[in-house]
């Protein structure tokens, strides 16, 4: 029906009769009492919501209403409990996905706990694992595969680890993260998506037989997470950063007195999908105090692998209590995301950190060179790779192998 259909059309007023007819008692007087405005278009109106429009959390609060009134019994949630149902229905997601974590937190997945308890009999050890019981919570969080999804992704993990047990207090732990402005904006957002891709990649598995990768699901996590944020404002540019511009030097020249330089090298295989990083401090004479290696899994581009070799180096040098450095590397591709964070989403997390470990360093500097000023350690990069080098160290003085070119580079400067 619509308010037209109950008015009288000689009178434009309200059909009494036909109101008192078909309207509970306390309703009547409200309709009765309510103003007409004949010019006015009937539309619908969903009154359980502000907006006047259907979305499922009014919905699923009038379900919740309606039990209460015919049970007789109001359930009153902790103000603990209210408070994490209400950041999850304001996270900072699709509404897909928070629909989802309602499901997560409702105990609405079809895991195998879940239909063994209504009745359905199969086996309930995990699909995956073969270690447990599939409860939601081994599933998201305890399962060893999505263990190495939460430990890849770079989101803080809980000091105590995941709850065996409670989805609540994981999901409170989640929330929680992800309100803390010390973290960057595309890792502590992007709790919703992981969760999404542990779940989509576990239904992989049991219908398609295609085992979870963990680079894979935090990738695609990630893709998704910085194009959502992105196209929604929550990314911002980076602030008091100045632009990454290339040097004219063609040959390594050494720092002025009482600064240290710290070139830093990467490569990386688009088949395997390693990158090798290598960085190396020369002082003021050319004389290298230190020089280290390390290698990178699940590495899926070259900006990715420069960034990454930039935080590496840098953070490297912090622990070392090094100070008043000039960071030299040679990635156009990570440089062009460092100058402009936005425009690469994918990799805006590490263009994030990449930067705030370089601007940690009280007076240190950070350029892009050529090529052939960065030759030492761009070899050392080159030879995890080359000579599957996958071992990380750190080590005084320069490698012995590269001693020609180090004391040429040295003199000639």
């Amino acid at each position: 029906m619509t308010v037209n259909e109950l008015l009288d059309q000689h009178s434009n007023s309200w059909n009494v009769n036909l109101v008192r007819q078909l309207f509970s008692d306390e309703d009547i007087e409200l309709i009765l009492n309510t103003k007409i405005l004949p010019s006015r278009t009937d539309f619908r109106v969903w009154g359980c919501s502000k907006s006047g429009s259907y979305d499922s959390k009014s919905g699923y609060k009038l379900i919740e209403t309606l039990n209460t009134v015919r049970t007789g019994n109001q359930v009153v949630l902790p103000p603990i409990e209210k408070q994490l149902w209400s950041n999850l229905w304001k996270a900072k997601t699709s509404p897909k996905l928070r629909h989802f974590l309602w499901r997560v937190l409702s105990g609405a997945l079809a895991v195998k706990s879940q239909l063994q308890s209504r009745g359905i009999q199969l086996d309930p050890i995990c699909p995956v694992c073969h270690q447990e019981p599939e409860t939601i919570c081994h599933m998201l969080f305890q399962c060893p595969s999505s263990r190495e999804v939460w430990e890849t992704s770079q989101f803080p993990l809980p000091p105590a680890g995941w709850s065996p047990n409670s989805v609540f207090l994981n999901l409170h732990y989640l929330i929680s993260c992800s309100q803390k402005q010390s973290i960057g904006t595309s890792v502590r957002l992007s709790f919703p998506w992981v969760l999404w891709q542990i779940w989509k990649a576990r239904n992989k598995f049991c219908f398609e037989q295609i085992i979870p990768v963990a680079g894979d699901i935090v990738f695609k996590a990630r893709e998704e997470t910085s194009i959502w944020l992105n196209l929604h404002g929550y990314l911002q540019k980076c602030s008091n950063v100045l632009p990454i511009a290339p040097s004219s030097e063609r040959k390594w020249s050494s720092p002025p007195l009482s600064i240290l330089k710290c070139n830093i090298g990467v490569s990386w295989s688009s088949a395997s999908m390693y990158c090798g990083a290598g960085w190396i401090i020369r002082n003021s004479v050319g004389k290298v105090l230190l020089h280290s290696r390390r290698s990178f899994s699940g590495v899926r581009s070259p900006i990715q692998a420069g960034l990454l070799a930039i935080t590496w180096a840098t953070t490297s040098v912090k622990e070392h209590k090094l100070r008043n450095v000039q960071f030299e590397f040679s990635s156009s591709e990570a440089a062009d995301a460092l100058n402009n964070p936005l425009d690469f989403p994918l990799v805006y997390a590490e263009c994030y950190k990449a930067l705030g470990s370089v601007y940690s360093l009280p007076k240190s500097s950070i350029a892009l060179v050529h090529g052939t000023c960065n030759k030492a350690a761009s070899a050392i990069a080159d030879s995890v790779i080359s000579g599957q080098r996958f071992h990380s160290y750190v080590s005084s003085g320069g490698p012995r192998w590269l001693a020609m070119m180090l004391d040429e580079e040295a003199t000639s400067s």
